[in-house]
């Protein structure tokens, strides 16, 4: 969740720290998949759903390293 005037600076800092791995995991996806799947301008959360019902419990897996 996107924090508020009313977060904490390390709550803000904690989002735009992720924010930015969020960005940089979706682009390193984009640039690994296909032209016709980077068209369709899915999130990185939405890409992982697709290859866990795709792959199953490999995904599963690969998170975790």
């Amino acid at each position: 969740m996107k924090p508020n005037e009313q977060s904490s600076d390390d709550d803000k800092l904690a989002y735009l720290k992720w924010r930015k791995t969020y960005e940089m995991g979706r682009c390193y996806i984009m640039t690994s998949i296909s032209n016709v799947l980077q068209h369709n301008q899915l999130s990185a959360f939405e890409i992982l759903e697709n290859f866990k019902q795709m792959f199953g419990d490999q995904v599963d897996q690969l998170s975790r390293l």
